[in-house]
Formats: structure tokens, C-alpha cells, sequence
């Protein structure tokens, strides 16, 4: 049976019970990096389980939320879930420890895994709000503020006036690990760290990602902006030996180029200097990019839904690869977006759900990128193709079948249910408005 096929099936089945058949019913596979996930950033463990039917349905495989480290009441300003009270589970505006856990029981069903954003590198300053363990030891410098040409300075110093968690301590660590184990038994499946730059390496005298990364069968990923400093590739290849990593300057450019009606000019910027794809996280936008007023070089909350979709696809349909989905809130300024308020569903859209298809059918497979005339292939060996044309519309393209991975033949393209021809060289047809085509599964 063909890969298009089965899916419906699973999912008229799956429809038909909810709750009752496993990842594979959905075609999601069993590893998170081999997915993509979806940042419902802000919203209540609640609202999220409510809406996981469709957020299977649509083919995302994990599903990031908000830290669950206290300091963020329902209502309260997002950032304030980045000033965490401690390394443990604090009830914030998202929900209780029970609620956490129902919804990965629930997830679970849809073979969908939660992620959990941790913040390790520094907690809330203020008195009263962190816990006063902190306050001993030199569990916390007080060393100035970073010095981004210096990378020694980038993992002991202030990220902004927040003092630095001594991360090369050993009780620290224990710490930390403990807190992974805690959210461990609560049915997490994975960890976001957030600043994760800002955290040393074993080659640099600290143990904390060996020891926090132990706890069995979980999956991390660290927030990298820009890059580490300091011998950047040789840092980040040592980063994915424990972790996954964002690649924020592949992603920057592509949406960059999106924006200006075209696609990049290869695919990819870390993958090409010789980290492995294996450890490397995409996004269209991230919470960054949204909601701080443009204070990391681009306000992406002033781009259009659309434009962002464009640029997610070209990085989600990848193999080895993992790309983030951000759910975006109503409101679009730093202080107006509150923790605790569900965001968009646009999630569930044709197009975004066609690009979950494909990279989970293909999971496995080789990947080739091509691009001409303002338009992006990813083609798949086995195979299929995601088709994106940087200033979006609908348009009549003729792109190549990189490395001759979509057999030759005739298919149907899963967002606008035009046909596409397929030979050895060439793939060619009609994209839809939305401006992204997804074919496999021959007709």
C-alpha cells in the first residue's frame, strides 16, 4: 500500500477511536528527532491536551511547553517563566504536576512526547523569588556581563543582570539531573535548555550536559543563537555529542530570504561544516523572534503567517534534521503576551500538516536539496518531494528531481490536490496559493 494511503487510513481509523491507536496509526515515528514539534508556547497543559487529536492529525510528533519552574502566574508577562524560582517543578500559569502528567498519559495515546523547556543557566535574582539554596556556595557569580567575544566570558558570566548558575559544580548538577528525573517520571519524553550556550563543555572543565543527558531515554536540544564563540564548529560538534542544537543562522536565513521572495542558495549552514544533521533543530520563528520587540535582529511578529510557513517547510521536511512549529499568541508586543493564553491553531493547516506527512513517511530516507528561479525541492529518496516557492502564489514550476530519489510518475500534491509529472530530472506542476506542494505516493 502506498505511504499516502496507508496515512489516511490511519487516520479514518484513528477518527474513529480516539485515543485508542498508537504512533504508528498516525504514521509518527518513535524518536522526537526524527519528528517535528510543535512550541505551544504559553498555553495551559489543558488546552494543549484538548486539542492533541488534531495536533496528531496533523502530523507533529512532539510538543514543547512552556517552563514549569514557578514565577509565571496565569496572566503574568511570558518572560517571567524564564526567571525560574529552582531546578524543580513549581506550578506556573500552564498547570499543576497533574496536569503535566495527564497530558503526557494522554499524549502517550497519540504516540506524541512532550518537551519540556528547562532553564538552567541562571534563576530569578530577586529575593523571595528563587529558592535560597542558591545562596550558598557559589551556586551563583556574580561576574559582569557577557563579553560575546570571549568564550570563556559567554559560559561565567551575566546573561543581562541575571546571575550565572555554576553549572561547573558538581552539586549543581545533581541538581539539575534530579529534575530531569522528576520530570521523567511524570511521562516527559524530552528537554528544550534554554541558553544552552551559556553552558560550558567537558573540554572546558564542565560535566553538566554528560550528567543531566544520563537519565535514560530522554531527548535534549539546546537553545544556540547565533553560535557558541569560540572555535564555533569544533564546539558545536562537541555540544551534539550530548545534545541537539538550534541552528538559529540557517533559519535566520532562510526566513530572510523568504521575505524577499526567495528561497536559500543551499541547504543547510551548520550541516555543511560538518555537524551532523542528526543534531540540529530548524524553526520558522522561535519565541525569541516573536515576542521581544525585535531585540534579537528581526521582529518576526511582523511578518506574515504565511511567509513563516514557507520558511519552516524548506527546514521541516529534512532527514535528520528537526524543525520547531511556534504556535503564535493573539498578542504580538514583549509585555501584552501573557503566560496561561492559548495561541494559534494554524497548526492545522493543509500545508503544515502536508510537511509532517512527508517527513514522517520518508523517515530514514536521503534527503537532496535544489533551488532555482526562487523556488526550494527537498527531495526524498523513496520517495517524495516538498516544493516551496519563496514569494508564495500559485505558480507553474519545473524543479529538479535531486538526486533522481521521487520515482518517475504521476502524483497528486497533498495541499492543493493539483498533479504533478515526475521523471528522472524533473518535477512539474502547478503549486497552490499557499505557495508549498507535497507529493508522494505515486497515483
Amino acid at each position: 500500500m502506498k505511504k499516502k494511503l496507508f496515512f489516511s487510513l490511519a487516520l479514518a481509523l484513528a477518527a474513529g477511536a480516539p485515543g485508542l491507536f498508537a504512533a504508528n496509526q498516525y504514521g509518527i515515528p518513535d524518536n522526537i528527532q526524527d519528528c517535528n514539534i510543535l512550541h505551544c508556547f504559553d498555553w495551559t497543559f489543558s488546552d494543549i491536551k484538548a486539542e492533541l487529536p488534531k495536533i496528531a492529525e496533523a502530523g507533529f510528533g512532539a510538543i514543547q511547553v512552556s517552563p514549569v519552574q514557578g514565577n509565571c502566574n496565569t496572566g503574568a508577562e511570558w518572560f517571567y517563566a524564564y526567571m525560574p524560582y529552582d531546578f524543580a517543578f513549581k506550578a506556573n500559569g500552564n498547570g499543576t504536576r497533574a496536569q503535566l502528567q495527564s497530558l503526557c498519559q494522554e499524549a502517550e495515546k497519540y504516540g506524541i512526547k512532550i518537551v519540556v523547556d528547562v532553564v538552567a543557566n541562571h534563576v530569578n535574582q530577586a529575593a523571595g523569588y528563587h529558592d535560597t539554596w542558591w545562596d550558598s556556595n557559589g551556586r551563583v557569580r556574580w561576574n559582569g556581563g557577557v563579553d560575546y567575544g570571549n568564550r570563556y566570558s559567554i559560559t561565567h558570566n551575566q546573561l543581562g543582570e541575571y546571575g550565572d548558575v555554576n553549572s561547573e559544580d558538581a552539586q549543581v548538577q545533581a541538581r539539575a539531573k534530579a529534575f530531569i528525573e522528576d520530570l521523567k517520571s511524570l511521562g516527559v519524553k524530552g528537554i528544550r535548555w534554554d541558553a544552552a550556550k551559556h553552558i560550558g563543555l567537558p573540554s572546558e572543565g564542565c560535566n553538566f550536559w554528560p550528567q543531566v543527558c544520563s537519565v535514560a531515554g530522554m531527548w535534549h536540544y539546546g537553545e544556540i543563537l547565533d553560535g557558541p564563540g569560540g572555535d564555533k564548529y569544533k564546539l558545536l560538534k562537541e555540544y551534539t555529542d550530548n545534545i541537539s542544537v538550534t541552528d538559529s543562522e540557517y533559519s535566520d536565513w532562510t526566513r530572510s530570504q523568504v521575505c524577499n521572495g526567495q528561497v536559500p542558495t543551499g541547504g543547510g549552514s551548520w550541516t555543511a561544516n560538518g555537524v551532523p544533521s542528526t543534531g540540529i533543530v530548524y524553526w520558522g520563528e522561535s519565541h525569541d523572534t516573536y515576542s521581544n520587540d525585535g531585540q534579537y535582529g528581526v521582529n518576526s511578529a511582523l511578518i506574515s503567517q504565511d511567509k513563516i510557513d514557507r520558511a519552516w517547510a524548506i527546514g521541516a521536511c529534512r532527514n535528520g534534521e528537526s524543525s520547531l512549529y511556534f504556535s503564535r499568541p493573539a498578542a504580538t508586543s514583549r509585555t501584552a503576551i501573557k503566560m496561561g493564553q492559548k495561541g494559534s491553531t494554524h497548526f492545522t493547516s493543509k500545508e503544515i500538516a502536508a510537511v509532517n506527512h512527508l517527513r514522517n513517511a520518508m523517515a530514514g530516507t536521503s534527503d537532496y536539496y535544489s533551488h532555482s528561479n526562487g523556488v526550494a525541492c527537498i527531495t526524498r529518496a523513496g520517495g517524495g518531494a516538498c516544493i516551496v516557492v519563496g514569494a508564495g502564489g500559485s505558480r507553474q514550476v519545473s524543479v529538479a528531481n535531486g538526486g533522481e530519489y521521487v520515482p518517475a510518475g504521476t502524483y497528486v500534491d497533498e495541499v492543493s490536490g493539483n498533479t504533478f509529472t515526475v521523471t528522472s530530472s524533473t518535477i512539474s506542476g502547478q503549486v497552490g496559493p499557499t505557495g508549498i506542494a507535497v507529493i508522494y505516493g505515486e497515483v
